[in-house]
């Protein structure tokens, strides 16, 4: 194996460890936005001071309302479970990767590009779920929806997903380069 494949080779390693940390926290993030949403009814008539409660000191810290911090929490959910998808599919890939010993195969490079592809589309159904589920809870909630609405952010999940995309057709590149030399294509 040549230095630069080496190289190669460490920094799809460091990615595919940055990827288990990551689905590591999503499961952490999750698990609190289910937690916070099921426990603040539970917990949010309790007295903390004299006249003021969990609930009151919750809605003056965050400047929201009851139904306004139920509703984030079920988004952030939402958004925690559709980056848990990619992060399974990335750990799949780097599985793949490592077992090929190259990221320089076509089938490695056509599950890159499937990848990315994911990486936009995944999040963007868990950002339209999320803004579906908060709707229903801020209309039974009764929350005024033009004055609260989370809107999540979709550019990032857009341009990483790209990016997957072009490395994706790099390393298919490199696959054909290789093919050409006299090399394995798979």
């Amino acid at each position: 194996m040549n230095k630069d494949l080496k190289r190669i080779n460490a920094i799809w390693n460091f990615a595919s460890a940055i990827t288990k940390i990551v689905y590591v926290c999503l499961i952490i993030g999750a698990s609190g936005c289910l937690i916070g949403a099921f426990m603040l009814p539970a917990i949010g008539d309790i007295e903390i001071e004299e006249g003021k409660t969990i609930l009151m000191e919750i809605e003056t810290s965050s400047n929201m309302v009851y139904g306004a911090i139920i509703s984030a929490c079920f988004v952030g959910l939402a958004s925690c479970i559709s980056s848990m998808f990619v992060c399974q599919y990335a750990i799949k890939y780097f599985k793949l990767e490592k077992k090929e010993g190259t990221p320089f195969t076509t089938t490695g490079a056509n599950k890159l590009i499937d990848l990315g592809i994911k990486s936009i589309w995944i999040p963007f159904a868990g950002m339209i779920i999320g803004s579906i589920v908060e709707v229903i809870i801020l209309n039974f909630y009764k929350v005024d929806i033009n004055t609260t609405l989370s809107y999540t952010s979709f550019e990032s999940s857009l341009g990483t997903g790209l990016l997957i995309m072009l490395i994706g057709l790099l390393c298919r590149y490199g696959a054909s380069l290789k093919n050409n030399e006299g090399g394995t294509n798979e």
